[in-house]
């Protein structure tokens, strides 16, 4: 099988060492992305995020949860078909302020004045809250998948050309 890969990709010595290269290179890549990842802003979000137990409830869960409007003197109530965002804890749900999920980036899915995330369909909620997660595995497979990419493209691409100049032969 090994013959046939590289009879087929006319692997010679030059391939050869340069897929040395391309190990030590690979080896670097990883080591520095990695640590770019984990210390970039979208891996302190998934960090921060997986640390936190957050979920969607329906605002009929929380009777009266109200927050003050514009005016100072208008309370405003939170409808009964609206979905907040919520921490799980060991003795039930607790309602979170905006200041505690700020981390989760900017959404216009959610109600600009009020003090708490609240949506109208519970398919924004979530989309919002695992946002962090998926930004965050959507960089970790680009980064493992790059350098593959590399040694791909390099044995087509000469493959291609060969043919081209060998009348695909």
């Amino acid at each position: 099988m090994k013959d046939k890969f590289f009879k087929f990709f006319e692997i010679g010595k030059l391939d050869k060492g340069l897929f040395r290269i391309w190990i030590l290179l690979t080896i670097l890549f990883y080591i520095f992305f990695s640590i770019q990842l984990f210390t970039n802003s979208s891996g302190y979000a998934y960090q921060k995020r997986k640390s936190i137990d957050m979920s969607c409830a329906p605002s009929s869960l929380f009777k009266n949860l109200s927050y003050k409007g514009l005016a100072a003197d208008t309370k405003i109530y939170v409808r009964d078909d609206r979905f907040l965002i919520v921490e799980i804890l060991n003795d039930g749900l607790r309602v979170m302020d905006r200041k505690e999920f700020e981390f989760l980036g900017y959404t216009t899915k959610f109600l600009i004045f009020a003090p708490y995330g609240i949506f109208h369909n519970i398919d924004d909620c979530k989309k919002y809250i695992n946002a962090p997660i998926k930004r965050f595995y959507s960089e970790l497979a680009l980064i493992i998948f790059l350098p593959f990419s590399v040694v791909f493209i390099w044995l087509f691409s000469k493959k291609i050309f060969l043919w081209i100049y060998k009348g695909f032969k």
